[in-house]
Order: structure tokens, then sequence, then C-alpha cells
């Protein structure tokens, strides 16, 4: 038996074999990749990393599929144990450097880090899943899959690990909270999956768990508000971002795109020497060297209403955004490549659960005169109607020197787009 350390759950622990995943390369890549990069300009104890995680996730994985088998008429095998935790294990194997950061890059080349999960677990570590005893096409599709296949007629398989109520969502809420030193990751994870049921073969909540669910939601909206969407954070992640498409043709970075190998090399280290010695990114990462980021010059917060709707789904287009940017840089005089509009949004319920249900709701077990049903979450709590839907902030940032130049140009580029129709401001 593995034993691991945790600060979360005192040990964490995995049969034998399973070190055929953890002490692989891939694996063993993730030490080397932040969990949160960004969050640690804030919270300076945030240096906690994908592989802590990963290995958090693997095992609340083991423990909700395990729970299931004693608590449901489904026939949950041995097989079934081990797919689910090497999927828990291997859910994050595909993160770029710098984690979320990265994604923007990605994005451009019309990928995602779970791509590159599927793609490392059926192109690298194919052999040492298979020496598990396990479908390599199943534990890609359990780990970063989008659509179900081998697992359609027992959707909670997948569930487990991406959804509403999964593995991944119990373990980084209170990981981050934990070491970022703040209150919003107090979960009781353990009565989360003592109350986890199968009902008409998707994943679901007890009643009885109700309240904790609810702390579960404030704690991930507060924690996204404090934590991830912290303008400071941000502010990190824009020059990381910046420094990255600055350099990437120098770097030929786009060559990821066909060349998982070579993607494997790169984490936070690697590539940060290599953006560092590039003379189109190294004065962003000089930047962050001394701490010296970006600040925002004008923002605005809330949840999104139809009026902000319309302005959150324009600025979402990277070309749009780069737009304004180029106009409002223009309108202060200031080089663009130091105007950046950053566009955090959430939804407060996160991700499609199960495949009957609606976006974005938990579904619950409740019992009555009829018998057992299931129902979203917000149809029986109050507390969930009222915060439901999506905070967003729209914030322009700028170098301190600006910041006054840019808020003023800031708000007269906004103000001239005002009286046109939002069809109109796509063309």
């Amino acid at each position: 038996m593995i034993l691991i350390k945790d600060p979360l759950y005192g040990y964490v622990s995995f049969n034998d074999d399973f070190s055929l995943i953890i002490d692989s390369k891939p694996f063993q890549r993730l030490r080397r990749i932040k969990q949160v990069f960004g969050s640690d300009f804030v919270y300076p104890s945030a240096n906690h990393t994908r592989f802590e995680h990963s290995l958090g996730v693997g095992f609340l994985a083991n423990k909700m599929i395990n729970h299931l088998r004693n608590n449901s008429n489904e026939d949950i095998t041995d097989e079934d144990i081990r797919t689910v935790t090497c999927a828990g294990l291997l859910h994050d194997v595909g993160h770029g450097p710098f984690s979320h950061a990265f994604e923007g890059f990605l994005a451009r080349l019309g990928m995602n880090h779970e791509d590159f999960s599927r793609r490392i677990i059926l192109e690298v570590l194919v052999d040492e899943i298979r020496r598990l005893g396990l479908d390599p096409e199943l534990v890609a599709e359990l780990a970063a899959g989008t659509r179900l296949k081998k697992s359609l007629d027992r959707p909670y398989l997948k569930q487990i690990i991406g959804s509403t109520i999964d593995a991944d969502k119990l373990d980084y809420l209170r990981r981050d909270s934990y070491h970022a030193g703040t209150a919003f990751g107090f979960i009781d994870v353990e009565r989360i999956i003592l109350h986890l049921r199968i009902f008409d073969k998707q994943l679901c909540i007890d009643e009885k768990a109700k309240q904790v669910i609810e702390s579960m939601i404030l704690g991930r909206a507060l924690a996204f508000e404090a934590i991830y969407y912290h303008k400071t954070s941000r502010a990190a992640q824009i020059l990381i971002d910046k420094a990255i498409n600055a350099a990437a043709d120098d770097l030929n970075l786009h060559e990821i795109k066909d060349d998982v190998i070579r993607y494997i090399e790169l984490d936070d280290y690697v590539t940060w020497a290599l953006l560092k010695n590039n003379a189109k990114s190294r004065d962003y990462i000089k930047m962050l060297e001394t701490r010296n980021l970006l600040k925002v010059a004008w923002e605005t917060t809330g949840i999104i209403d139809a009026k902000a709707k319309s302005i959150v789904n324009l600025l979402s287009s990277p070309k749009f955004r780069e737009n304004i940017e180029s106009l409002i840089a223009d309108a202060a005089g200031v080089d663009p490549k130091f105007i950046a509009i950053d566009l955090p949004t959430l939804p407060n319920i996160p991700y499609r659960h199960w495949i009957k249900g609606e976006p974005m709701q938990i579904p619950i077990l409740v019992k009555d005169n009829t018998g057992k049903r299931i129902v979203s979450l917000s149809k029986i709590s109050q507390f969930v109607r009222s915060i439901e839907g999506f905070f967003y902030a729209v914030r322009v940032y700028t170098l301190e020197k600006h910041r006054d130049t840019v808020k003023k140009a800031t708000l007269k580029t906004f103000s001239d787009f005002a009286s046109i129709r939002p069809e109109e401001m796509y063309v």
C-alpha cells in the first residue's frame, strides 16, 4: 500500500501498483506546476501544486466509489473502483505551465488542458494503464471526456470525477483555501460522501446533506471572489499570459498542438526560464520577479443580468477585447502592451451534472408520499436561489503611472459604445 502524508486527510493511500501512474514522468511533472499561479502573489503560502491536488482527487474518488458500492444496488466491480481512482489521479495531468494562466494560449490553439489530459492518457500512459488491467479509453473518458460513450449506461462513474459534486471540487475548494489561509474551504467532505446516492444511474445527494451542499456553494462563490479572481491574482496571470503570447512564435509554442511529448517538457520552471530569456517576453517576467504588477484603473462587478450579459458576451471574444484595448490605449496615449481587459466570470453552481437535468443544477434525492424522486437543489433551497447566477467582474489594467489616464480613456471608450445595439458591436 502506498501511504502519502496529506495536510487535509492525514494520509492518502493507493494500491502499490498505482506507482506506475504516480511515479510516471507526466504525473511527477505536476510537482512543478502551481495549482493556483497568481494567487501566491496575494497569499504567499498558496504555493501548492497540481501534484498533491491530483493525489487528493484520486483518493476522494476512491472513497466515493467505494461508498456507492456499499450503499447502492449497482454492480460496481473492483475494476470500476480502480478505473475511477486512476481517472481521479489523472484528471489534471494535461494542465499546462502556470495552470489556468496557460489556458488562454491553449484557447488560441483551439484546445484546453483536458485535450492534453486525454492525449497523455491515450498516447503516453497507455501502457501503464493497461498494465493496471484497465481500459485507457474509459479512463480518459472519465478523467477528461466531454461525451459519454463507454460509461453512457453508468454516468455516475463520470460524475464522480466531473460534475457539480465531484471529487475534484471537494478537494480543490478545501486545499486551495487551506494553503491560502482563508476560511472559505470548510466543507464537510465526509458528510457529503456519506450521503452520496445513485438514482436512475445518476449521482445525487440525499436531502439530509442539503445544508452541507449549501455551505459548499457559498464557500465556492467566496473562494472565487477572494482567491481565484482576486484582482492581484489576475494581474499576475495577465502578465504571464502576455509573456507567453509575446514569445510564442520565437519559442515555437504552437508546435505543442501536435507534439504531446514536447508539451510534457513544459512546466513552470522550464517555461519561466524560456520566457525570461526571450527578448519579447523578458519585461513581463521582470515585472513578476519584482511584483511590479499591473493595477486596476477601472472595474465593475456584480451578478449578471440582461444588460450585463450582453457586455460580458461581447468582451468574452478575445478579438473584440483586443480591439477595445487598442482603443483605450490610443485614447490614453499608452503602449497597448500595458493595457488589459480582464473578464473573470463564474456560475455559482458549476457545470452540467446529469444527462436528464438542467445545466448547473445539483440533484437532491428526496422522499415523500409518492416515493423517491430527484429535485434540483435550487427548488428546495431559498439560499441557493438567492445566489444563483453568474458573478462577473470587468476590469481594465495598466501600469500604476497610467491609472488615472487609462480610467478616463476607459470611460470615454465604453460610453462611445453605449448607444450601439449589442449585435452591432460584433461588426
